[in-house]
């Protein structure tokens, strides 16, 4: 198993990727923080002697929040040993805070592990501060993108109340027409009432039948042998991690032979009526449309009494659509738009009606 080096990225001015043995920001020369997250960047080979890798966690400094290594007795940072509370340097805190006052700038000197100052305590605060606002202003501006992003939606969706000028009027109605006539079908059973021309023997389904066996070459892949890798690694809590080895197995290909049941479709024959029988039938269409308001059905044929005759013609069914020809307010161009017979009965040329306006750009009238 071997020990790899991690990394660590300073809380204080964001610099990446420093080398755990580096106690202290090469940049800022802040120490290693109380959130310190040690890791492993992508592709480390950095392998370092078992000899030099401290036997324990690190601890944190009880008076600073600082972090040793195992082995340091006293802080790195302070100077406070290893246990120590949060009142140890009282006094020596009481003559930074004289000699705070006394300082024409005003500001407390902050000092690094080193024994250097790297500025004010002032500025150090400041820039924490900095680093706050930036990171929720970044939320702040996600969120207000995506609500925008929703009101937009909403707003493309939700239909607008506007107002048509109406100019002019369209109207079509359709008729269909059925007519009974004799048509030429093929079926596996004769109806009644159908006359037959002739009949066939033909295929109506297949069987799967068994038709033995064939002797067939296959490949299988078999464990080999066993090889170690490394599955992952183990934090040991001070900036170094542990290599986890398992044991995987590694596969060789084989040749085999098996014997597979084969399989062929029988057709079965039927048979196929072939026949003539009178229906009604789709035959065509009766339209009739204008560019008024007196709308009208075309020429619907004469029912007969009793059974139907070849020839005779009936209305199946029968559709219809009315629209109206206008502007919309804050629009130029006229257009036309469907609505129902009720409301079209109603209006006149030179009308204004108030209506909702969907985004597929269909209309309905309000009411009043």
């Amino acid at each position: 198993m071997g020990i790899l080096l991690g990394r660590w990225d300073c809380e204080y001015c964001s610099k990446k990727g420093i080398p755990a043995d580096v106690r202290h920001c090469p940049s800022c020369g802040n120490p290693v923080g109380q959130n310190v997250k040690y890791y492993l960047p992508d592709g480390s080979k950095d392998y370092v002697d078992q000899k030099v890798v401290p036997k324990g966690e690190d601890w944190k400094c009880g008076y600073c929040e600082s972090y040793n290594r195992y082995e340091d007795t006293i802080c790195n940072n302070c100077g406070a040993p290893k246990g120590a509370g949060k009142d140890y340097f009282q006094n020596h805190a009481e003559n930074a805070a004289k000699n705070s006052s006394a300082d024409s700038s005003g500001n407390n000197t902050y000092y690094d592990r080193s024994g250097g100052t790297s500025g004010s305590a002032s500025s150090y605060y400041s820039y924490s501060q900095k680093k706050d606002f930036n990171y929720w202003l970044k939320w702040i501006i996600a969120g207000i993108a995506v609500i925008a992003v929703i009101i937009g939606i909403f707003a493309i969706f939700t239909p607008k109340e506007k107002t048509l000028t109406v100019e002019s009027f369209s109207w079509e109605r359709i008729l269909y027409i059925d007519k009974y006539k004799t048509v030429s079908e093929s079926a596996w059973n004769m109806p009644s009432g159908g006359r037959l021309r002739y009949t066939r023997d033909e295929i109506r389904s297949y069987d799967h039948q068994f038709a033995g066996y064939r002797t067939e070459t296959y490949t299988e892949q078999e464990i080999d042998h066993y090889e170690s890798y490394v599955s992952g690694h183990r934090d040991l809590g001070n900036g170094y991690f542990e290599e986890i080895i398992d044991q995987r197995p590694v596969y060789k290909t084989v040749t085999k032979t098996r014997e597979v049941p084969q399989y062929v479709d029988v057709p079965v024959y039927d048979t196929k009526y072939y026949y003539d029988i009178d229906r009604w039938s789709s035959d065509h269409t009766v339209v009739t449309k204008g560019i008024d308001k007196e709308p009208y059905w075309g020429q619907e044929p004469s029912s007969g009494s009793g059974s139907p005759k070849i020839g005779d013609e009936r209305v199946s069914s029968r559709s219809e659509s009315y629209c109206v020809i206008g502007t919309l307010s804050g629009s130029k161009n006229s257009r036309s738009y469907e609505i129902g017979y009720n409301d079209w009965e109603k209006l006149k040329k030179g009308d204004s009606v108030r209506c909702k306006v969907y985004v597929s750009e269909k209309i309905e009238l309000l009411k009043g």
